[in-house]
Order: C-alpha cells, then structure tokens, then sequence
C-alpha cells in the first residue's frame, strides 16, 4: 500500500513538473533579445557609500530568464547576484539596486547582464566600474 502511494506521488510530481516547466519555443523568433544598459555607466567611478541604481531595458519577442551579476575583480566574489522576473514579457524595464557592503578599499568591479529568450537566444553585456569607499 505505502509502495502504491509513493509511485503515485512520484508519478504526479512528474506530471506536474512537465506541466509547468516552460516549453515556449517560437519557431519565427530570429532574433536574439535587445538589452540597453542605462547605468551604471562602463568604467564610472561610484561611492561605495551609496547604492548602485541598475537601470535599462530589454525588448524580445518572448523572454525567458534574465539574471544581474556584480563580481568583485580581483578575487572572483559574487557581490550582488539576482534573476529578475521576465518570463513572457516584450519589454521590460530594469530598475535594480545594490548596496555595496565591506567595501574599504578601491574596489574594481564588473556587473554581468545575461537575458535569453524562448527560442534560445542569448544576449550578454558586462559594465566595468569602481566602487569608492
């Protein structure tokens, strides 16, 4: 009996995944996503002591996933890391904001925009700036 419900949980677990993961595929979209990053600017200089406004665009026939990295240059460390809800969208606008934290010295960074639509295209852009403490 215990066996009998656990195949049949497992079974609708399943289901239920295969029903809701996305399988959105436009055969007619050949074009990759429009990303516009308004700032931070490439190579600005910014106070650590303030937030980072993240603003910009994106515009495709159907996104799918878009996610905003901001790196720590000289060790690798994720500063910021966030996937931002675009799923179906045409056009959305990115307005984000990050606190810089345990910032004490001049700290290059590099942020890492990565957007993708249903039919698989991929856009990425990176900004390079410098957060002042």
């Amino acid at each position: 009996m215990k066996i009998k419900f656990l195949l049949t949980l497992a079974l609708c677990l399943t289901l239920t995944s295969i029903i809701v993961s996305c399988h959105h595929h436009d055969e007619d979209d050949s074009n990759p996503p429009v990303l516009l990053i308004t700032s931070p600017s490439d190579n600005a200089s910014l106070p650590a002591s303030s937030h980072v406004h993240i603003t910009g665009t994106v515009t495709d026939e159907s996104l799918h996933e878009m996610n905003i990295k901001i790196t720590n240059d000289s060790n690798g460390s994720v500063l910021f890391n966030k996937d931002l809800e675009v799923h179906d969208a045409t056009n959305y606008t990115i307005n984000e904001s990050y606190t810089p934290t345990n910032i004490t010295s001049v700290t290059h960074v590099t942020m890492f925009v990565v957007v993708s639509d249903h039919s698989e295209h991929e856009v990425r852009d990176t900004v390079h700036f410098v957060l002042n403490p």
